[in-house]
């Protein structure tokens, strides 16, 4: 009984840790916001954010909701043409889950339309920095009728999980547009129903 004990009393100290580590990173990259705080207060502390430039909506998508764009953003090694960040509470799904209720936060890097050495560069960067922090990864290609516009990592907290924490994507493109980008986005579960079907192509 105290072996089972230490084991699960380890096993939880391990994931706060972990969590705790992956928390003091999203926070370099989303400009130091409160990311673990409710969106209410994520959202007022972006509007106080200097190289956040809010867009102001007469209807906006969601409520609540935040977006502004950025060129300035020294947590990257490669500076974008422009960059755009959106926060948000949601419910659809993620990762073959239905979701009542999920806390977003996508930060959006934009390029050329060329898919550069150093763009894939820090791509990769950001997938070993996450890759150090989390237990539990998938691969996933991205579709249109166009072909493929993307790929990216999901990055679970623990093996278990069925929802990613984050996911990093490379963006190759679309039917309008070839431009090329990075796109780091944050989960939060608040509430979650039922497995759905995943229309995303993906891998362990």
């Amino acid at each position: 009984m105290k072996t089972i004990f230490t084991f699960i009393f380890t096993t939880i100290i391990i994931t706060l840790s972990a969590q705790e580590s992956i928390m003091s990173e999203l926070k370099k990259l989303f400009y130091s916001l409160p990311i673990d705080s409710n969106v209410e207060n994520i959202i007022e502390a972006a509007k106080q954010v200097e190289q956040l430039a809010e867009i102001d909506y007469e209807s906006e998508p969601f409520e609540p909701y935040f977006q502004g764009t950025f060129t300035t953003n020294n947590y990257f090694q490669i500076k974008p043409i422009s960059g755009n960040m959106e926060i948000f509470i949601s419910n659809y799904g993620l990762a073959g889950q239905y979701v009542d209720s999920l806390q977003v936060i996508y930060l959006s890097l934009y390029f050329g339309n060329k898919l550069t050495k150093e763009i894939l560069n820090e791509y990769k960067r950001l997938i070993t920095i996450f890759e150090n922090l989390t237990t539990k990864i998938t691969q996933h290609e991205y579709y249109a009728d166009s072909g493929k516009i993307g790929y990216g990592k999901n990055f679970y907290l623990n093996k278990e999980d069925e929802l990613p924490i984050i996911a990093i994507k490379i963006g190759l493109g679309s039917c309008t547009s070839d431009i090329k980008s990075i796109t780091i986005s944050y989960y939060k579960k608040l509430s979650l129903t039922k497995t759905i079907r995943n229309s995303v192509k993906g891998s362990n």
